[in-house]
């Protein structure tokens, strides 16, 4: 039994969402004015598609506080009319609208619905149907009417402005949050890599954001800091490396510069003496030279017993007071350490 239950009201139920709900009968709200004016004489015609016989309330103001209402019915032909004199020269505002559905006919009351919910368009508002229209009274040539914005009208206006301005502004936040957020994380790049492109890149962003972040300007100076400090050091490191190096290339331009004196110093020494030892040279060989050629022919010379030179006479004066005097050999002469005589060579 519990089973059919369920099965029949599942079944209505899906026929119930299988069917389509009836179509609410709506009406359209049109108003078209044909009104005019000729010197004061002012005829009221607007057609509007609203059924025969509604009730319209019509209200004229004018000039010098001039204000009259007219209560009207829409004719079989949908028009809605009313003659007036006109007072005053001047404009007049003329403005339409159904009375409440309760008052109306019951035939109208059916076409316009509960509070007038089947009525639609740019002319209701709130149930109510309107419409609004100027009219100028003045001499001369005949004056027409000139529609002027309903409360629908306006409301619906204002509502578009009112969509546009918050599409606007929702797009502005949007564009808003999308550079706060990529500020945001440029900032976090900077903190955690202090670098000077990091700190750039997020600074332009803080910068550009439409709204001041103070706390993001805040952290910015802080990464600043640290950056400047880094760099500072970078700049010591990289100055007192470059201090090192022209230490060390003028140490060793110093260095050369001593070798090269102390090798010119040595070269100079050493033609000095080669200068010296050649003139020695030359001295010694002119000087054997010479003694060659006082050498007696034969190698003979001269000797006493108990003297200690040589001579290349026996006559040489040398020889005066010796007890006796012998030839020798040259050899044999400087074997015996005898020296040449200074009388003789």
């Amino acid at each position: 039994m519990k089973k059919m239950i369920l099965q029949l009201v599942t079944i209505a139920t899906l026929f119930t969402l299988a069917t389509p709900a009836l179509a609410k009968d709506t009406l359209d709200l049109t108003f078209k004015s044909t009104s005019s004016a000729t010197k004061k004489n002012v005829d009221l015609a607007v057609k509007t598609n609203l059924p025969k016989d509604t009730k319209i309330q019509t209200t004229v103001e004018g000039p010098k506080d001039f204000k009259e209402k007219f209560n009207l019915k829409v004719d079989k032909k949908g028009f809605v009319k009313q003659e007036f004199k006109g007072k005053k020269y001047g404009t007049y505002k003329i403005t339409y609208a159904t009375q409440v559905v309760k008052k109306q006919p019951s035939s109208v009351q059916k076409k316009l619905g509960k509070n007038g919910s089947n009525l639609t368009g740019k002319f209701v508002y709130k149930g109510t149907g309107t419409y609004a229209e100027k009219l100028t009274v003045q001499k001369g040539k005949k004056q027409v009417a000139v529609k002027q914005q309903s409360k629908n009208e306006k409301l619906i206006n204002e509502q578009k402005v009112a969509k546009a301005a918050a599409k606007k502004k929702a797009k502005a936040e949007k564009i808003a949050k999308e550079q706060l957020e990529a500020a945001v994380k440029a900032v976090e790049l900077a903190e955690a890599t202090p670098t000077r492109e990091n700190y750039d890149k997020a600074n332009t962003l803080v910068a550009s954001l439409s709204q001041k972040n103070k706390g993001l300007s805040d952290r910015l100076t802080t990464v600043n800091t640290t950056i400047l400090a880094s760099e500072k050091a970078e700049s010591d490191r990289l100055a007192a490396e470059k201090k090192a190096e022209e230490d060390r290339l003028a140490a060793e331009k110093a260095e050369a510069d001593r070798v090269a004196s102390e090798q010119k110093e040595a070269a100079r020494i050493a033609a000095e003496q080669a200068q010296i030892a050649e003139a020695n040279r030359i001295a010694n060989e002119q000087a054997q030279a010479a003694q060659a050629a006082q050498t007696p022919v034969g190698n003979t010379v001269y000797v006493t017993t108990t003297g200690h030179r040589y001579h290349a006479s026996p006559n040489c004066r040398g020889l005066n007071n010796a007890n006796s005097t012998r030839s020798a050999t040259l050899e044999e002469a400087q074997n015996r350490g005898l020296t040449p005589c200074k009388f003789c060579y």
